[in-house]
């Protein structure tokens, strides 16, 4: 019975899913491709969630393509969704659209198979605060009297410090306590100060 009730809410999904790829790359998706790989954790997820995070996962789902990014970009980042929630689900399935958005964008082919990457990002209230750390230089990057808002500059202010938190991983012992790991990771993210490295031309 739970299987019936959450497939209802999924396999929605999973359709509109593979019916976007094959309208946008006029093919189905290759049996090696990420997209497939995602795709059949998108089935276990019929067993593998609750009827109430299935009910979460579709709301949240709903609103991925909601701003104007192009409709490659809007797909990748809904089979990314997808993924983090077949990894934790708790964690992810409530997650602020806006903020899940910019975390989806920030994962790539090359990091999307680093789980402890996937799971620090997987977790909201720490990415909050690395947002918040992006508004900050953001801020302090201003060449003007006065600040203005600008989504696209924030965005890769962000991204750039996912990057920074990825670089961090390679150099950091990956076996401390996931704590410490957070505490470390955004010590060095906070040592990137707008005045050495920004002036609104991050890439």
């Amino acid at each position: 019975m739970k299987q019936l009730k959450t497939e209802v809410i999924i396999t929605p999904i999973s359709e509109k899913l593979k019916s976007k790829y094959q309208m946008l790359y006029g093919s189905t998706m290759k049996k090696n491709s990420i997209e497939a790989f995602i795709f059949g954790e998108i089935e276990e997820l019929k067993n593998k969630l609750t009827l109430e995070d299935a009910l979460l996962f579709a709301n949240t789902f709903s609103y991925l393509n909601s701003d104007l990014s192009s409709q490659e970009q809007k797909l990748k980042r809904e089979f990314t969704y997808c993924h983090l929630v077949y990894l934790f689900p708790k964690k992810v399935v409530a997650y602020s659209v806006t903020l899940l958005c910019l975390v989806c964008d920030a994962i790539t082919e090359k990091n999307i198979h680093d789980k402890l990457f996937l799971k620090l990002l997987s977790d909201e209230a720490w990415m909050k605060k690395v947002f918040e750390h992006a508004l900050v230089i953001d801020y302090h990057s201003s060449l003007v009297n006065q600040y203005k808002v600008e989504q696209e500059r924030i965005k890769r202010i962000f991204h750039f410090l996912c990057r920074r938190i990825e670089d961090s991983l390679k150099e950091l012992d990956q076996e401390m306590e996931i704590m410490i790991l957070k505490k470390k990771i955004f010590k060095i993210i906070k040592s990137y100060q707008s005045a050495e490295l920004y002036k609104r031309s991050v890439r």
